[in-house]
């Protein structure tokens, strides 16, 4: 019933890393279709070995792309509109990295209690609903905006060699699955370049928000600065990239907003079950 990320997408990966892209956002919208009726038979007419094995597929598939699909973007899209140096379109990267963010934090919470429900746990049903909801809210509107205003964008800053380079990218990182080699960064050097100089233009804002009316300067200002020299000390030490435990790629929503964590989300999210 439900697609599955590596075996379907790589094994008809289209060339163009765009194409890539928006074949996954397709998938997407399915299996939040079948994880609503699953949903709602269940509620109906209470949960059978079926339902059960089908709630696990759905499971298994946002399981990775909450995680790859964000990857994808962080490392070939948001850096293209980064590089325009149109405050817009910054600001546009900003949202969509605070949402990568909340969407795995949002899918962790429903992703527990369908794993609860395969495990023949009860569960409450109406919550499951609910959180169900809010995720897939979050994650439509998401893709609206990438796909009508971040994607066209970028793709016109790109041409055909390098959306090809970037399919055979993203292909090949499916291929390896979740796991990168030991000591490769989520991003290159390139791309922690572009990274740095725009946490340290960030950073010289707030500084001279904070000289010019220290007082009107806002608390959450403040702890984004205290983030961005945390990021800053981060890459400077060399700890970006690599989860401690498992060595998956960290993403760059988790550099800027938990940027002491050495930890990926499903490892630092295992410790407190």
């Amino acid at each position: 019933m439900a697609f599955t990320l590596h075996s379907t997408e790589t094994e008809a990966a289209p060339a163009d890393g765009f194409e890539f892209l928006d074949t996954g956002h397709r998938r997407a919208l399915a299996e939040l279709g079948s994880l609503r009726t699953l949903i709602e038979t269940m509620r109906a007419s209470g949960l059978n070995a079926r339902l059960r094995e089908d709630l696990t597929e759905v499971g298994q598939f946002f399981d990775e792309f909450s995680h790859e699909h964000h990857l994808d973007e962080e490392k070939h899209v948001f850096p293209r509109l980064i590089a325009d140096r149109d405050p817009e379109a910054v600001n546009a990267v900003r949202c969509l990295l605070e949402d990568h963010f909340w969407l795995e934090e949002d899918w962790r919470e429903l992703s527990a209690q369908l794993k609860a429900l395969a495990r023949g746990e009860e569960v409450d049903l109406d919550q499951l609903a609910d959180n169900a909801t809010v995720f897939a809210g979050l994650l439509q509107a998401h893709m609206v905006f990438e796909e009508t205003y971040v994607y066209p964008r970028a793709r016109a800053s790109v041409d055909t060699r390098l959306r090809l380079e970037m399919g055979r990218e993203i292909a090949a990182r499916r291929v390896r699955g979740r796991v990168p080699p030991q000591g490769v960064a989520a991003l290159d050097a390139e791309q922690l370049d572009w990274l740095r100089a725009r946490l340290i233009e960030r950073e010289a804002v707030l500084r001279r928000a904070m000289l010019e009316d220290e007082v009107r300067i806002q608390a959450v200002e403040r702890s984004e600065l205290e983030d961005l020299r945390e990021a800053l000390g981060r890459i400077a030490d060399g700890r970006y990239g690599i989860c401690a435990d498992c060595g998956s790629a960290l993403l760059l929503s988790q550099l800027l907003t938990q940027p002491e964590s050495s930890l990926c989300a499903a490892c630092r999210a295992s410790y407190f079950k």
